[in-house]
């Protein structure tokens, strides 16, 4: 038995964490106190302590996916909407940059390396390469566009351009008759006869 310093209680020897310091080989609060203290602590600081579990998970990625990996096998819906809430809040912060990353992974996926996307973004300013749109980074990002057949990268789009293409099935023959259509609609030659 052992009387914590904190609470006055006396409790067993389990009660204490190990400490190599003191003589007993116990610290001198039990771990209750410390606990309560511990979590009083990361209320006040709340910048210190994600920059302490940001330094941890550094240092310990395979344990940290290791501890990711039980939550989600715990309870994969409340994981999801962690990461959806994380994400939601992380494009708040920092919008463009969460915009750059997703195109730099998108265009690692097929194959372009970093520096020519960079350059080919900084030329065109982020834009969309058919339409010139900016990207709107609350709604929709723009697309790195690749050729579905060989996988081929081929620029840089906005939604509703990346959206275009896929349904005229990447055809340049569809592309022209249907600007043929929008500059020569035959609805209106068809009014005019009537």
């Amino acid at each position: 038995m052992k009387t914590c310093r904190k609470c006055r209680a006396e409790k067993a020897v389990s009660a204490f964490g190990k400490c190599a310091t003191q003589k007993d080989g116990l610290k001198r609060c039990c771990k209750e106190c410390r606990n309560k203290a511990t979590e009083a602590w990361r209320i006040q600081n709340p910048q210190k302590h994600a920059q302490k579990n940001l330094r941890w998970i550094q240092s310990n990625r395979e344990k940290a996916r290791a501890n990711r990996r039980k939550c989600y096998q715990r309870n994969p819906k409340n994981e999801r909407v962690y990461q959806a809430a994380r994400f939601r809040k992380m494009m708040e912060n920092n919008p463009e940059g969460i915009r750059r990353v997703k195109n730099l992974r998108n265009a690692r996926k097929h194959g372009v390396p970093e520096h020519l996307f960079e350059s080919l973004e900084t030329k065109r300013q982020g834009s969309c390469c058919i339409c010139g749109a900016p990207p709107d980074v609350q709604k929709y990002n723009h697309t790195v566009d690749h050729d579905h057949t060989s996988g081929d990268f081929r620029g840089i789009l906005c939604h509703r351009c990346n959206t275009a293409v896929g349904l005229l099935k990447d055809d340049p023959e569809r592309c022209e008759a249907m600007a043929e259509y929008l500059q020569n609609p035959p609805g209106l030659e068809w009014l005019k006869s009537d």
